[in-house]
């Protein structure tokens, strides 16, 4: 038996070494989140919530939205779609039929271009197409078209990122659909500055409202802003000076592919557009960013899409202690999701003041 004396002991140290590991994990997050030269300007007033939903799991991903529905997928029931009225108060559920069921599907996705769903798998690869009224799909594309990301701009074009022979650099093109389907792709339009696939890496969306299609890059702040086309770009950062992505790669041995040989630093995740505004989720401090608020919230940058220039910021405050998982806006409000939490964030003076509603008749 140990003695009370040397029990009190072992406990005082147990106490002291749990405080040194929380003072030396709260000195790395203040490490780690080293400031950047830019400064934010930060809207105090930019959103507020008012509304939540709990989901029945995790991973679920906006697919779109119309008028006064939301529309949520999730890659472990693929062929569901998820239909959230716009204030969080009904769900339901409906399964999508497919005409052919015989494909080996890597990673299902579907999207909304309203009255139409579309469910694709760029990896086998295959496209259908259906009315959100009855959810029968059509095989509309197979086996000739790859790509890793797609926007659906109408019934009949996609743009979509694939990867060009020999090396698998990234390339945008634009899918026109029909009786004999093709892809125009763009060569140049997205920069390489090392190795064209992790450098030119990163996120897309489309505007509606403004017939604004955005790339933001992950690890660089250059943005791509274009017509549905392809045709009329502009080029335009954020606000941070990181122009350079800082990759480490390495090259395997057997295979002599290239893959990350230490985990990068993301400079802009994720991006939404509605309205003729961009909103970036930014993971790179300011100088004027405090590293609590950093810890609970995400930065979120917003742009002009008609000239690409900054408008202002705010703090997104995680759910509970989650990290922001999707977001994604309508012309009224930001829609989040954290773990299994959907919440609404109403927009503020000055969002509405710089949004287009123009073709919007949601609430």
């Amino acid at each position: 038996m140990i003695p009370k004396r040397d029990l009190y002991t072992l406990s005082i140290t147990f106490l002291c070494s749990i405080f040194a590991v929380a003072a030396l994990y709260f000195i790395s997050e203040e490490g780690n989140q080293s400031k950047h030269p830019f400064k934010r300007n930060i809207d105090s007033q930019a959103i507020a919530k008012n509304g939540e939903y709990t989901l029945d799991n995790i991973g679920y991903y906006f697919a779109g939205s119309h008028g006064n529905t939301l529309y949520l997928g999730n890659p472990s029931t693929p062929l569901y779609i998820t239909e959230i009225d716009t204030l969080l108060k009904k769900a339901s559920k409906r399964r999508i039929i497919l005409d052919d069921y015989k494909l080996t599907f890597r990673y299902v996705e579907f999207r909304i271009c309203y009255p139409y769903f579309f469910l694709f798998d760029g990896y086998v690869p295959v496209v259908y197409r259906g009315r959100l009224d009855d959810l029968n799909a059509t095989k509309i594309i197979e086996g000739k078209i790859y790509f890793s990301d797609a926007v659906v701009i109408s019934p009949e074009r996609i743009l979509i990122r694939g990867q060009k022979p020999p090396n698998g650099e990234h390339i945008l093109g634009l899918l026109t659909i029909g009786a004999s389907s093709q892809v125009q792709y763009l060569d140049g339009l997205l920069q390489k500055q090392r190795d064209g696939i992790f450098d030119t890496d990163g996120d897309m969306a489309y505007d509606p409202v403004s017939g604004s299609f955005i790339y933001s890059h992950f690890y660089r702040n250059q943005i791509i802003i274009a017509d549905s086309s392809l045709q009329r770009v502009k080029r335009s950062h954020t606000i941070d000076t990181v122009t350079t992505a800082d990759l480490k790669l390495a090259t395997m041995k057997t295979s002599g592919n290239r893959r990350m040989g230490a985990p990068p630093q993301f400079v802009n995740r994720r991006i939404t557009a509605s309205g003729g505004l961009l909103f970036v989720d930014s993971h790179l401090r300011a100088r004027n960013d405090k590293a609590r608020d950093l810890r609970r919230a995400s930065s979120i940058d917003m742009y002009s899409l008609k000239d690409g220039s900054y408008i202002s910021s705010f703090y997104l405050t995680h759910s509970g202690n989650l990290n922001l998982k999707e977001f994604a806006a309508t012309p009224t409000a930001l829609y989040t999701i954290s773990g299994k939490a959907l919440e609404k964030f109403s927009f503020g003076k000055r969002i509405r003041k710089n949004m287009n509603k123009q073709q919007y008749t949601g609430r």
